[in-house]
């Protein structure tokens, strides 16, 4: 999917600034490092935008001020190529963010292979067949991008919040010798000699673990063997889940609505959560795909 740059260049430059950090570098040199979003070359300028794990910058190459090597650099570029940007942050008008880099060195890490099985822009419709075949490149598509780090700030959330309520973490076993819960809808593998099945749930070592620790919790997947005929199923999920002695089921309800609004309140406070989750038109409409990442 991707081939070397020139390995001349390797490791020449280093990264200094993520794109979210460039408003605190007005007129300052940069070192930036990422993906091409996408490129224009017009006449008397060139327009790189440059995607990190933060966001997107516009680069702009005018050839009055930027070095003949890096307007030939830009000129050869295609989407998804890796660079290495060192530049100058000044204001803008035009540009979106209000700033743009001007570029005096440019470093290709590795080009992107022509053309793309899909556009991570999102410019032109791809089948789910191909989004899931080229998944690593769909991942880097603003909708994917967005509920893997909602995801990432919900899990940090509900850790947070119960590590400070002195509740223990425990990582109890998915592969088990017996059905954790009645009916028969396992997913059985050999082990070794024997036969064992794939965990439905962790209440059992909640349980165990509940009445020596007192209060526990627990993040893992859990696996049931049913069949679906829609997007959303449970043959494979992720579940967050507490245990605690000395409590009604009042006080656990109470603790879990507790919870429920300290991550709503903690995703949407965060500037980049809360720009992605209006992508999707709410909260909640973000939360209703949150499995399918």
């Amino acid at each position: 999917m991707s081939t070397p740059g020139d390995p001349s260049l390797s490791a020449h430059l280093k990264r200094t600034h993520l794109t979210s950090q460039l408003g605190e570098s007005l007129n300052k040199e940069v070192v930036l490092a990422g993906w091409v979003h996408d490129v224009r070359v017009l006449g008397g300028i060139s327009f790189l935008l440059l995607r990190d794990m933060s966001g997107i910058v516009q680069v702009t190459a005018p050839k009055t001020k930027a070095p003949a090597e890096v307007l030939k650099e830009i000129a050869g570029l295609h989407q998804e190529d890796v660079l290495f940007v060192r530049g100058t942050v000044v204001a803008s008008k035009i540009a979106k963010r209000g700033i743009e880099v001007i570029p005096s060195e440019l470093e290709v890490v590795s080009r992107a292979e022509t053309p793309l099985p899909l556009d991570p822009r999102g410019v032109q419709n791809t089948l789910l067949e191909t989004r899931l075949n080229w998944r690593v490149l769909d991942f880097r598509s603003e909708e994917s991008n967005a509920i893997f780090k909602i995801q990432s700030k919900i899990l940090a959330s509900f850790r947070e919040f119960f590590l400070q309520r002195h509740y223990v973490e425990i990582q109890p076993p998915v592969i088990i010798a017996s059905a954790s819960e009645g009916g028969a809808e396992l997913f059985s593998l050999k082990y070794f000699e024997k036969e064992a099945y794939l965990a439905q749930s962790p209440q059992l070592y909640k349980q165990m673990c509940a009445i020596s620790f007192e209060k526990v919790f627990t993040v893992l997947p859990i696996f049931r063997a049913e069949k679906f005929e829609q997007p959303t199923h449970l043959n494979e999920v992720r579940q967050m889940d507490i245990e605690e002695s000395f409590a009604t089921d009042a006080d656990v309800m109470k603790v879990l609505e507790e919870f429920m609004e300290h991550c709503v309140k903690t995703v949407r406070g965060v500037e980049t959560a809360r720009s992605r989750v209006g992508a999707f038109g709410s909260a909640v409409e973000a939360n209703s795909i949150f499995g399918s990442g």
